[in-house]
């Protein structure tokens, strides 16, 4: 609870919500594919995960069930259909690291942020056996945190999880 003359500010970005867990094949490799799924939904773009992660794999020139998903080969199927990206790569062509300040003005303009992060690393799976990465959705700015959509909901409700900013 907080005081009644405490306000705190709030940015929500609606992106229906996408669970990797569908009983495919390939469902445990598949955060990328579904993370991208929900960003095209936020802008009224429906394309079947199948495709998405069809399409993720052929631009990486990898494939297989248990093979997971570049950002570049993701970043690559969402202007496949339509969208922009922004702020993938610095001037020399590398990875451009996110601040957390980059993070909420996106939001705070309206636009979904696909992260990658470890999966440990994310609230209540700091347990877990999987020591990789892992695709989210952020979705929203709350105080100096966010809100996000995981692809794994095997935990819980998948979307609108709260994380803080440190």
């Amino acid at each position: 609870a907080y005081p009644a003359d405490t306000a705190m500010d709030i940015s929500h970005v609606f992106a229906p919500y996408r669970s990797q867990l569908d009983g495919s094949p390939y469902a445990e490799a598949n955060c990328g594919p579904t993370a991208v799924g929900m960003a095209l939904n936020a802008f009224g773009i429906d394309v079947p995960p199948r495709q998405i992660r069809a399409s993720a794999l052929d631009a990486q020139h990898m494939y297989g069930n248990g093979v997971g998903t570049l950002i570049t080969a993701l970043a690559q199927v969402v202007e496949q259909n339509g969208l922009g990206t922004f702020g993938l790569r610095n001037d020399d062509g590398s990875l451009h690291k996110w601040s957390l300040d980059d993070l909420r003005g996106q939001v705070q303009q309206g636009h979904p942020v696909i992260v990658q992060v470890r999966y440990r690393s994310l609230p209540g799976r700091g347990g877990a056996y999987y020591f990789g990465d892992h695709y989210i959705l952020v979705t929203g700015v709350v105080g100096d945190g966010f809100l996000y959509n995981d692809p794994i909901d095997v935990d819980g409700l998948g979307w609108d999880r709260v994380i803080s900013g440190a």
